[in-house]
């Protein structure tokens, strides 16, 4: 099985409490539970969402995150969590929880509107340091490869094309996510989510494509994983939050090593 690099919550799990878009200085409080049968959770990430770049200065309310009954972001301003805020310094919270562990949101925003969600990380068996180097080859050849979705704006379930990792490129090391907007910048973007599947395992799950633009400033950007030759993948959105004439575009990269069989044992 593949891993979960990362699954988005902003809910609970029957959606009446929802704080990707919430109204102005509203405050809200969800409960949720960490997924189950995908290893560990090692990292949390808040994100936050429906607001302009330009705003991201103005205070826009605060929120706490628990994990059990322990609270583990405590009254943080939701400024500090815009994806373009602080360079190079924010990073996922590091900790572990098995699956099924109760978590809860509260929020509380200011005029502005802003919104909030959870980035949960988990385990991943193939961030090794023999995959990690398999990416640094210095070999002549197809090195990174990329393909593309359009998901258009109000959409609840968008799906993509399928794809398969060509054969005699070598192995998939690493993958890498990039998003894009046709207008609007990023606030419509913020409000956008996507899910990507590899041999129909998710690998990403309902994640925040406002996280992974190119004004994004926040770890990780790379994700070991492998991946074999012919092996199929393919993505879905939920754009239903984006009222505006806006396109998201869905970018994935393939990294791979110098292995061109494709059966080499890591």
């Amino acid at each position: 099985m593949y891993p979960l690099l990362i699954q988005g919550i902003f809910s609970n799990p029957q959606g009446t409490q929802r704080t990707l878009t919430p109204g102005a200085s509203t405050s809200a409080r969800w409960q949720n539970n960490i997924k189950v049968g995908r290893g560990n959770l090692i990292g949390l990430e808040p994100v936050t969402t429906n607001i302009s770049l330009s705003n991201s200065s103005v205070d826009n309310g605060t929120f706490s995150y628990y994990v059990g009954s322990q609270i583990v972001f405590d009254s943080l301003p939701n400024s500090n969590y815009v994806a373009a805020a602080k360079p190079g310094v924010m990073w996922p919270l590091n900790l572990v929880q098995p699956g099924g562990q109760s978590v809860s949101l509260n929020f509380q925003n200011g005029a502005n509107a802003s919104g909030l969600m959870m980035h949960h990380y988990f385990e991943n068996k193939f961030n090794t340091p023999a995959i990690i180097a398999a990416r640094q080859t210095n070999t002549l050849k197809t090195r990174i490869k990329a393909y593309h979705w359009d998901f258009s704006n109000g959409v609840k379930l968008n799906s993509g094309a399928q794809f398969s990792v060509p054969v005699g490129l070598g192995n998939v090391v690493a993958v890498e996510v990039f998003t894009e907007i046709n207008t609007g910048g990023f606030r419509p973007l913020s409000l956008c989510l996507f899910t990507i599947s590899v041999g129909g395992t998710s690998i990403i799950e309902d994640a925040n494509a406002g996280e992974f633009t190119s004004e994004a400033t926040k770890a990780p950007q790379i994700f070991p994983i492998l991946i074999r030759p012919g092996e199929t993948f393919t993505a879905t959105a939920d754009t239903s939050d984006n009222l505006t004439l806006s396109t998201m575009k869905l970018t994935l990269k393939l990294y791979f090593d110098d292995d061109l069989t494709g059966k080499k044992i890591y």
